[in-house]
């Protein structure tokens, strides 16, 4: 889970105001907050004890203790709260002010104490963990596709992820497998493996992206890449978040013995290309997710031929740890004879279980 910092210097004052809470039937309820988790709002009130409210009935919330707060995006962000119109929710700071809906905070902890500093993102980021949490996640998927354009045909899909991300950087690893019989025959088959390094240097970060790709039906053996580069984060707001990152790669791919028409030409290529990609992503209906990754290969070797790929995906998650998925993944190849093979569309529906 990315999550960004927002922090800033708090009040180390106790909590002498406590938090008041607007109901949208115009009832107040004054008391500290302990949490909101699960869409729940738990209050210590003076002669009630803890009251349990329900978020989808709070009109506005003020508070003048520090409080820290994971949004839908997995932004952290950490200040006094006000609300300043139905809906909004505000977190004030000695650098400014950050607004987000009511309904995009997922969960909230109270922060007095909690200063700047080297320390204070892990600090913040306990409240919620623990301070024994572990940098790893990871999650499998299942599901199913639709591929035209090299194959028409419908199939499994597997595929695996495991993160490992600090503040300072963040290591992942991508496996998928897309595989598909009909009548017995094997149609589909294809494996594709990525590892990733990035360090951040916001709102700039380096990575070396290594991949490796198997596709029979594209008759390819192997393609592997190598892609080192720089990116910066363009946008990166609680709702709309957008980067673009850049560098040369080195491909190698080895063919199919029968991939050219030209028994005697060689099935093993290797060439440089460049590597511009575009990531954006939007929350929509709350904790929804539409994104999109577009990534061109110009080929330095290979005048005027590229490759482009396009994922447009959309993610709702189901519970804490379900999610469901889909995606329209478009892959052109200029650098194929065959033009009835350089387009390759896969349709991918899934469930995603996230540990």
């Amino acid at each position: 889970m990315k999550l960004t910092a927002v922090l800033v210097l708090l009040a180390f004052a106790p909590n002498l105001f406590a938090a008041v809470i607007t109901l949208d039937n115009g009832d107040r309820v004054t008391g500290d907050i302990v949490q909101i988790e699960g869409g729940k709002l738990t209050l210590k009130t003076p002669r009630m004890g803890e009251v349990v409210i329900d978020m989808g009935g709070v009109a506005r919330i003020e508070s003048d203790t520090p409080v820290a707060a994971v949004l839908a995006s997995g932004d952290l962000v950490i200040g006094t709260v006000s609300t300043p119109a139905p809906g909004r929710i505000r977190f004030t700071n000695s650098s400014g002010s950050f607004e987000s809906a009511v309904a995009d905070v997922q969960r909230m902890r109270p922060a007095a104490g909690i200063d700047t500093g080297d320390g204070a993102f892990q600090e913040a980021l306990a409240l919620f963990e623990g301070p024994d949490r572990s940098p790893w996640s990871g999650s499998i998927e299942f599901g199913g596709f639709y591929s035209s354009g090299n194959t028409d045909r419908k199939g499994l899909n597997i595929a695996a992820n495991a993160v490992r991300e600090t503040p300072d950087d963040k290591f992942a690893v991508h496996f998928h497998n897309l595989y598909a019989e009909e009548s017995g025959e094997r149609t589909t088959n294809e494996q594709y493996l990525s590892m990733r390094e990035d360090l951040k240097f916001d709102p700039w970060y380096a990575f070396v992206l290594l991949s490796f790709e198997r596709d029979e039906f594209e008759e390819i053996n192997l393609r592997a890449m190598l892609s080192p580069g720089v990116g910066v984060k363009i946008f990166d707001g609680p709702d709309f978040r957008m980067s673009a990152e850049a560098g040369p790669t080195l491909t190698f791919v080895d063919y199919k013995d029968d991939f050219f028409d030209d028994p005697d030409e060689d099935t093993s290529q290797y060439y440089i290309e460049a590597r511009a990609a575009l990531h954006a992503e939007w929350n929509i209906l709350g904790d929804a997710l539409l994104y999109q990754d577009l990534a061109y290969f110009p080929n330095f070797s290979e005048g005027g031929e590229c490759r482009v790929i396009s994922e447009t995906g959309f993610s709702k998650p189901l519970s804490e740890s379900l999610v469901f998925k889909i995606a329209a993944i478009n892959e052109y190849n200029s650098m194929l004879e065959n033009p009835q093979k350089n387009h390759d569309l896969k349709v991918i529906a899934s469930l995603i279980f996230k540990f």
